[in-house]
């Protein structure tokens, strides 16, 4: 049987994969592109107060879980392995129905590379609309986030 250590692990490597590297892992989750947290897990970096190798604790299981919309406690079961890169089932399902214009929409919201051009259906109004959803986006968590930490301290 696996230690929730391995387990984390090898859901950390799947995540990797499907961001393609950490850098873009690390942004998806909102740290620094170059966080070295996640790189230290990864390779079982030491511990230079333990000596033992790094580790994903719960509270970044969650936290992790939480910024890519897993359910919680996901990243404390063995993953279950697809032929589709690892990525929650429902998503992929969603996705892969989708006709051509949908799935242009969401490979141009999750696209980050800035050195390949992006389609040429994007005109200014269609960036502008889609930066005013990220931004509505991520106040509502910003908020929904405060929001469970007043919640946690009245306890």
């Amino acid at each position: 049987m696996k230690t929730i250590e391995e387990i984390r692990r090898e859901w950390l490597n799947m995540l990797i994969e499907q961001h393609k590297t950490i850098a873009n892992l690390n942004i998806a989750l909102g740290r620094a592109k170059t966080d070295a947290t996640l790189s230290q897990i990864r390779n079982k970096a030491i511990d230079s107060k333990s000596g033992n190798p790094r580790n994903m604790g719960s509270p970044l299981a969650r936290e992790i879980e939480e910024k890519l919309g897993l359910e919680i406690g996901t990243l404390d079961h063995t993953p279950c392995k697809t032929d589709k890169s690892h990525r929650n089932n429902s998503f992929l399902e969603a996705y892969d129905s989708a006709d051509d214009a949908i799935k242009s929409i969401i490979d141009f919201i999750l696209h980050k590379d800035t050195s390949t051009p992006i389609p040429q259906w994007v005109d200014t109004d269609a960036k502008a609309h889609a930066d005013s959803l990220e931004l509505k986006s991520r106040k509502w968590f910003a908020n929904n986030k405060s929001n469970k930490n007043k919640i946690k301290t009245r306890a």
